[in-house]
């Protein structure tokens, strides 16, 4: 795959609708289990070279989000069409970054979970340019593994 940049948009990687349908997509035979009562996708997120001090990930508690700020949105990729979620304003969110985050540091992000009775559906995070950075900082470098979590 080619190498992306830090997304600076405010997002989830799933809506209710796609997170079923990546996992129909990638694992057909775990999406027709009947057995299955809880499904959730956890982005493990890491720095590979460094401390990260350019564009550190900024995550928004889930808490402070509302429903009527979610906003589907289309995202194209050349082999499928998939949903990400995207927020509008609300000067209530409650937003979190990790400053320097370390090689030997990983960040989980629940971007889905099916439970309907979980009040953090959603994981809005994005990227950010810091104001304290150091000019001399050297780009982000990261890498972030989705893993399915059958329940």
């Amino acid at each position: 795959r080619k190498i992306r940049g830090p997304a600076a948009l405010v997002h989830n990687d799933y809506t209710s609708k796609s997170g079923i349908e990546r996992l129909e997509h990638f694992l057909p035979d775990e999406a027709a289990r009947t057995d299955l009562e809880r499904i959730q996708i956890i982005n493990v997120w890491r720095s590979i070279n460094g401390p990260v001090e350019r564009s550190p990930l900024a995550m928004c508690d889930a808490r402070s989000v509302e429903t009527e700020n979610l906003i589907a949105t289309e995202r194209r990729a050349r082999d499928r069409i998939g949903e990400i979620c995207r927020f509008t304003y609300n000067p209530l969110y409650e937003w979190y970054y990790f400053p320097v985050l370390s090689p030997d540091e990983a960040i989980l992000i629940r971007t889905f979970d099916s439970a309907s009775n979980n009040p953090m559906q959603v994981a809005p995070h994005c990227a950010f340019d810091d104001p304290t950075t150091p000019r001399s900082a050297a780009p982000r470098c990261s890498f972030e593994v989705r893993a399915f979590v059958l329940h």
